[in-house]
């Protein structure tokens, strides 16, 4: 047997995917998503039961975008960026940490102001970022 035939059956070592989740320190679910995805490449099915090579590293499917990737920090300024001028009650109680009924109650301190002709009440982006900072 020559070097080539050792490096050869060392490449070769495919493992379950019970095996590769415990190998790479994570789930089993998170394993069998990657396969689903067609992420871990030279994995196949022998016989109806996934393989993955040892050698095997994840890369990503293009165009698959999942919910939980943090690669951009999402700040309050970025997502204010987004709504218009003026919040309505509801959200500028939820960014603001506290409830409409102190917003309605402290209209002075939270600049709120009417609207419309019906007079809804919002509150201006400018006091969302002077007090969230």
């Amino acid at each position: 047997m020559t070097s080539g035939d050792v490096t050869a059956i060392v490449t070769d070592v495919t493992m379950t995917p019970e095996a590769y989740a415990a190998a790479t320190a994570v789930s089993l679910r998170t394993v069998r998503r990657w396969l689903r995805d067609g992420e871990l490449p030279g994995a196949r099915k022998v016989d109806g039961a996934w393989m993955i090579p040892a050698s095997s590293r994840r890369t990503p499917a293009a165009g698959v975008e999942r919910h939980g990737d943090m690669s951009g920090v999402v700040t309050l300024s970025s997502r204010l960026d987004e709504l218009p001028a003026l919040l309505p009650l509801d959200l500028a109680a939820v960014l603001l940490g506290t409830t409409i009924y102190a917003l309605r109650r402290h209209r002075d301190y939270f600049g709120v102001v009417p609207v419309g002709p019906r007079g809804s009440l919002v509150v201006p982006q400018s006091t969302i970022r002077r007090l969230r900072g």
